[in-house]
């Protein structure tokens, strides 16, 4: 379908992409059976649709992408950094075993290996989740969130791409009349099946 987009203006084919937006309410706890659980309540004042062409879609995509990336590679750095600095013989890494023994008492160079053998795992994972996210997205770098024919986005983590777009567009606009809480569709349902 050919519509104006809101992101650049041009007639094209494209999608129309919904958020709600409203404002923090409250926030209310309760304890049952020594659990405490904590809800936050929010007003939805309305909805917006917005119309993105499928040129711009993808320019957010590939944006997102490039984000993605260079959050990786920054992470992979600083990963094998640490895991440098924790090989090779230095005062940082002697302090370390020292502050850890210390606080540990006698059993502290069993802690500090322990300590070393979590963030190895920790960055690991951390490293691999996002290098598949990368990956999963390349994928997809040259589609648009929703068809353009059908204007149906092809997943829920699709129509929510788009959505976030949507709302970065109207946001201040609406920030001004005094909303401050945005909501996906997807988002807004949870709100209510909680």
């Amino acid at each position: 379908m050919a519509d104006t987009c809101e992101k650049c203006g041009r007639n094209a084919d494209g999608a129309h992409f919904t958020f709600f937006y409203g404002k923090y309410v409250r926030t209310t706890s309760s304890l049952s059976k020594n659990t405490v659980t904590t809800k936050t309540h929010y007003q939805i004042a309305g909805s917006q649709w917005v119309f993105l062409c499928s040129t711009c879609q993808i320019a957010d995509r590939r944006k997102q992408i490039l984000f993605l990336a260079c959050f990786s590679i920054s992470l992979a750095i600083v990963w094998v950094g640490i895991a440098c600095l924790v090989a090779i013989p230095n005062p940082l890494k002697d302090a370390l075993r020292q502050s850890i023994s210390d606080y540990f008492g006698a059993g502290g160079a069993g802690g500090c290996n322990l300590l070393l053998a979590v963030i190895y795992l920790v960055g690991s994972i951390v490293i691999i989740a996002a290098l598949v996210q990368m990956v999963r997205e390349i994928s997809q770098r040259n589609k648009p969130y929703a068809d353009p024919q059908s204007g149906v986005a092809a997943s829920e983590e699709n129509e929510g791409a788009g959505s976030r777009l949507a709302i970065r567009l109207r946001e201040q606009a609406l920030r001004r009349l005094g909303y401050s809480k945005f909501f996906t569709p997807s988002e807004r349902s949870k709100l209510y099946s909680e």
